[in-house]
């Protein structure tokens, strides 16, 4: 379930970078528990190593990923959990998978390694982070001008985390992937199914294969292809992106449960299918790992980051650490989050660019 969230009015446009006479942010001072020093490795764009799938898998070597200095009971608490990115963008071509397109999906995933349970966490595409050398951006820009590698370094260090593991879907792999498993059941809106009419003859024709009939423009349950799928998750204009986020999280939770009702040999098909189609840092056999254990997963709860925030066209986080405590006992059962040295400057500079976008004193 989504918390509820408080956006005052904005009564000045917003701005995603910051003056160049921005004052010097200072650092409150550390409590017990906290490391105020951070890494000092800078994110590049991560080389591209031969495939080790089928195909011509983009296979992409993250293992130099920019991660803050963390405290031992943080890493202690991550320690028992997988934790990788789904991103999804609207490439039509493998050339432009890991950079020069936004990411629209930004889904960081937790996977319990005991209990196997399976959460999913949201990054609203237009919310405002510090990219790297004191650039700052929506997160979906962050992806186009700095790559899968960028993204990643942004994320571990904006949100103190330790993520090197990704998957990069396009429409047309997730298109195909559905179409595999035979379709999913998805409970839609009667305004959602005449968003899906109208939108998916142009996805059928981006990734070249034909056209569905029309939904019945009623509430309802139905039986979705990939075309269907691909046009449903990207329905915004009819709410807002928040909502959007909602939506992607249903689709993928509706194809687990789907993938839990068939056998690892179909399962193993659908990843040959697709693996030609992405970019990722999982080599085939780490998938086949995870997908051995698919039956056992436990997908009930997904949220959307961040809680607290102010918005119009950027996402203004309101209280970076706050908003971070809540995303590590979400993804972690972690609720002794520690912010780090970095995060501690970068909240007071998202505090100040936050400031003088809404009007506010600072």
């Amino acid at each position: 379930t989504e918390p509820p969230v408080t956006q005052p009015p904005v009564t000045q446009p917003p701005a995603t970078q910051p003056p160049a006479t921005q004052p010097p942010a200072t650092q409150p001072p550390a409590t017990q528990g906290q490391n105020p020093t951070s890494s000092t490795r800078k994110p590049t764009q991560a080389p591209q190593t031969a495939d080790p799938g089928p195909s011509q898998t983009i296979y992409v070597d993250t293992s130099n990923i920019y991660t803050n200095d963390l405290p031992q009971s943080m890493l202690n608490a991550m320690s028992n959990y997988y934790t990788f990115v789904i991103y999804g963008v609207d490439a039509h071509s493998q050339s432009t998978l890991l950079r020069w397109t936004n990411s629209d999906v930004v889904i960081i995933v937790s996977i319990n390694k005991t209990t196997k349970e399976v959460r999913l966490a949201s990054i609203y595409r237009d919310t405002l982070i510090e990219g790297g050398n004191n650039y700052y951006d929506k997160i979906t820009n962050v992806y186009a001008s700095q790559g899968v590698a960028g993204s990643l370094s942004a994320i571990n260090r904006n949100f103190d985390l330790r993520i090197n593991k990704f998957v990069t879907f396009n429409w047309k792999a997730v298109v195909d992937a559905v179409n595999v498993m035979g379709g999913v059941e998805l409970k839609l809106t009667a305004a959602e199914c005449e968003k899906i009419n109208q939108t998916k003859g142009g996805v059928a024709a981006a990734v070249g294969v034909k056209t569905p009939r029309n939904l019945p423009v009623e509430d309802g349950t139905y039986q979705l292809d990939g075309v269907q799928v691909v046009s449903y998750a990207r329905i915004r204009k009819l709410d807002s992106d928040i909502v959007r986020t909602q939506r992607q999280r249903k689709v993928i939770t509706a194809m687990l449960n789907k993938a839990k009702t068939l056998p690892l040999t179909d399962l193993l098909g659908m990843v040959e299918t697709v693996f030609s189609e992405i970019a990722t840092s999982f080599d085939f056999s780490e998938i086949v790992s995870l997908l051995s254990d698919i039956s056992s997963y436990d997908l009930n709860n997904t949220a959307g980051y961040p809680t607290w925030y102010n918005s119009k066209d950027t996402i203004y986080i309101a209280g970076l650490m706050d908003n971070n405590a809540r995303l590590h006992e979400f993804l972690f059962n972690n609720p002794n989050y520690s912010p780090s040295g970095y995060v501690f400057n970068l909240h007071d500079r998202l505090a100040y660019l936050r400031a003088i976008s809404l009007g506010y004193d600072y």
